[in-house]
């Protein structure tokens, strides 16, 4: 027993409570039944024994009032996950009900743990003295190690007592607060202790919903200790409702905070007004790298405004803009200030151009992005997933840009239904362009025709070692491929059985280990050439084929493996 705070403070475990006393009808009936034994130690037999309620010492003092009770909901909360101590038999009345009932709870300072142990209750010594040094030396043991702390549905008054136990935790990193119940005076408290805190780089807060209403004064206190912290470099506020008024707050202290790095705004109901705010910011800021907007109802007028600010800011790498408002209304505002205003010749750092293109859609988007591009010279990596059909385009533009481009390494253009001409442009610059390394041409409609543009590109390129796509015949002279998806392609029989014999070949004489993907392939089977097949088909797929390959691949592999092929 003399190390049982072990149990309730250790990582591993969790801790959950039943603080409800005995009812009172159920207690008095109890204590006239002398049959009901109830299993205790008997101190003076020194065994463990059934004697009825009545023999022993009554105790109806609410656990909460217990001295050893609240030690041990202390310990409890040393842990770095509050969600690890729980009250589960808390009356709706006390947790509000539903799943809200598990509430979180903050460690108690030494200090404010002896304040609290003046009104504590012990049923046969006071233990009091046993209790505070037990508590100080496993609070100070838990909270000056632990560098991740999450704290989850903390109701009212919770976030005082973090307040004034934060400049225990001296190695604290990451800060996670969430779903959690503040007033106005615990936030002003917090933001103050926050503002002067030197440890904490990463801080996350998710405010309840019951509780955004009355928020504001928390949010404006946070506002303020951003103009002072120096340390936060990540900072998480999504979805809390935050709303314009105060994501333009939140914008002027980011304007001149050098600190914060990233910050995520995602779910805020943030309409053009507060992008407007966010963007003025992101023009003297000189530290945000990545911005994330997503859920939002972000119009043309905040495109317009982000459009504006990037001519002029050289840090920002990620903005991501995903789920905003819909319509196509802000395109011609777009095309009007692609006229009125000069393409900047300046680099535009990694990933700023991607970005935009999340926000662009259309013609007017693949040709501001290939006019940036073609003279950029620090972007490494370009996604341009999900664009909504726009054909054709993207790859004429992106062609263009390839001939030109030396630095991007990495191009994902998954699911933009690329045509065969779409596909042969691509090529083109694909056969001289030597810095590519992948390219990610999954779910598209290219055919046979689109396949060959590309396996002649592979047989002059030299850098591109991962491809997503069906290119068997470019197999036999490439000596650079390592990595082949074939996933959502339109390969028919024929294909499959010329991918069979030139991954084999490339296996073994280049001495390269291909890596395949082949699932959901939209395989056809040609009934005329292959009556001699047992073809089965099944939902459209023509599995038989894939299934020879692979077992005729994997026996390839083994054969090299055990003859020593390197």
């Amino acid at each position: 027993m003399s190390h049982m705070h072990v149990l309730y403070a250790h990582d591993c475990n969790w801790t959950f409570r039943l603080e409800c006393l005995t009812p009172d009808d159920v207690w008095d009936a109890v204590l006239q039944d002398s049959e009901h034994l109830v299993t205790v130690y008997d101190a003076a037999n020194k065994t463990v024994r059934g004697r009825p309620l009545k023999e022993l010492v009554a105790n109806r003092v609410p656990y909460r009032s217990r001295g050893w009770c609240k030690a041990e909901v202390e310990w409890s909360s040393c842990r770095s996950k509050s969600e690890q101590n729980q009250w589960i038999d808390a009356p709706e009345s006390e947790a509000g009900g539903g799943w809200a009932q598990l509430q979180g709870k903050v460690p108690m300072a030494p200090e404010v743990f002896e304040e609290d142990m003046r009104k504590a209750e012990f049923t046969h010594r006071n233990d009091a003295a046993a209790v505070l040094e037990l508590q100080r030396k496993i609070f100070h043991q838990k909270v000056s190690e632990c560098r991740r702390a999450l704290r989850a549905h903390l109701p009212k008054g919770e976030l005082s007592q973090l307040a004034k136990a934060l400049i225990h935790y001296k190695k604290l990193k990451v800060l996670h607060l969430r779903n959690m119940d503040v007033g106005a005076a615990e936030a002003e408290e917090f933001a103050k202790v926050l503002a002067v805190n030197s440890t904490i780089t990463e801080l996350e807060i998710s405010v309840a919903g019951s509780a955004r209403a009355e928020c504001g004064a928390f949010w404006k206190a946070l506002v303020d200790m951003l103009k002072s912290n120096a340390t936060i470099t990540c900072l998480k506020l999504g979805f809390n409702d935050i709303g314009d008024d105060l994501t333009k707050a939140l914008a002027e202290a980011l304007a001149t905070n050098g600190t914060v790095t990233s910050v995520d705004l995602r779910g805020n109901n943030i309409t053009s007004e507060g992008c407007k705010g966010l963007a003025k910011a992101l023009k003297t800021n000189g530290s945000i790298t990545t911005l994330d907007l997503r859920q939002n109802i972000i119009l043309k007028e905040g495109f317009k405004a982000f459009t504006e600010a990037l001519t002029t800011n050289r840090t920002i790498t990620t903005i991501n803009l995903d789920y905003n408002g819909s319509g196509h209304e802000w395109l011609w505002e777009l095309q009007k200030i692609s006229k009125t205003r000069k393409e900047s010749t300046k680099p535009i750092l990694k990933d700023a151009a991607a970005a935009q293109s999340h926000v662009w859609t259309g013609k007017v988007r693949i040709q501001t992005l290939a006019s940036r591009l073609t003279s950029n010279s620090v972007t490494t990596h370009l996604d341009y997933d999900y664009p909504h059909r726009a054909e054709g385009i993207k790859a004429f533009a992106l062609a263009l840009v390839l001939k030109t481009n030396r630095t991007i390494t990495k191009i994902s253009l998954k699911q933009n239904y690329m045509s065969d001409e779409g596909c042969k442009a691509l090529a083109e610059a694909l056969a001289t362009n030597g810095t590519l390394t992948s390219v990610d041409l999954s779910d598209h409609n290219i055919s046979d025709e689109g396949c060959k543009g590309l396996a002649k590109a592979l047989k002059t390129n030299g850098s591109i070692t991962t491809l997503d796509l069906a290119l068997a015949e470019a197999l036999k002279s490439n000596t650079t491929l390592e990595f082949l998806h074939l996933q959502n392609n339109y390969i028919d029989i024929a294909g499959v059985k010329a991918l069979e014999s030139k991954i084999l070949t490339n296996v073994i004489q280049k001495r390269r280990w291909l890596r395949h993907a082949i699932h959901r392939n939209h395989i056809r089977a040609d009934h005329e050439e292959d009556e001699e097949e047992d073809v089965e088909m099944a939902a459209g797929f023509c599995l038989q084929p894939c299934l020879r390959l692979l077992r005729k691949v994997v026996c390839g592999c083994l054969w090299a493996a055990c003859n020593n092929v390197p």
